[in-house]
């Protein structure tokens, strides 16, 4: 057959094809990139699922999460509220140990929901000395933790700290408050955030 015989298509007809496929793969990146985003409201009198819709109601949930996706930055928003941390009640405690922060560049953040600013407030007047060692947030051989705008209020003892981290890489704290916290002691390392 003549060569000149078969239907040829015309570089408009491939436009639509080729811009679609553009578009599926930029959307693919993107997405990729993505942060995933958790939920956490204390108000709420059940446990939720971490959606927006269905938050968590403790903190203890979003770092235990299941499954722990490292691939991407992990963001849990805090709605504003009174996170009281009890040294006998496993659920209030903070406690980020190896497989629960981040990995591979990729950070598990813990912030306020947009305009809550200010209003998270973790709260360490519950908190006994003995027989317990009384922390508010324990970040402990986990890599890859951001802790924003926060408030660290009510430490009244000299044996536990606001911040306990210890082999840990890669930690950031911005913008945080720290607030009515009482040492009875005068020494340097009780003073050190």
């Amino acid at each position: 057959r003549d060569l000149h015989s078969f239907p040829t298509r015309r570089s408009s007809d491939l436009e639509p094809a080729l811009l679609t496929l553009c578009l599926l793969i930029l959307y693919t990146g993107i997405k990729a990139q993505a942060p995933l985003e958790y939920y956490v409201d204390i108000s709420q009198a059940s446990n939720g699922d971490g959606t927006s819709g269905s938050p968590w109601n403790r903190i203890w949930y979003a770092i235990n999460r299941s499954p722990r996706d490292t691939t991407k930055d992990a963001i849990v928003y805090i709605k504003g509220g009174n996170y009281s941390i009890d040294s006998t009640q496993y659920l209030t405690q903070i406690y980020v140990g190896a497989n629960q922060g981040g990995a591979n560049g990729k950070y598990l953040i813990f912030k306020p929901y947009p305009g809550d600013e200010g209003k998270v407030i973790i709260d360490g007047k519950n908190l006994a000395t003995n027989p317990y060692y009384p922390n508010m947030f324990v970040i402990s051989g986990a890599n890859y933790v951001k802790l924003q705008n926060l408030v660290f209020r009510n430490l009244k003892n000299t044996n536990g700290y606001v911040l306990n981290i210890q082999n840990a890489q890669n930690i950031e704290v911005s913008n945080c408050a720290f607030d009515s916290l009482y040492w009875t002691t005068t020494s340097a390392e009780y003073g050190r955030f």
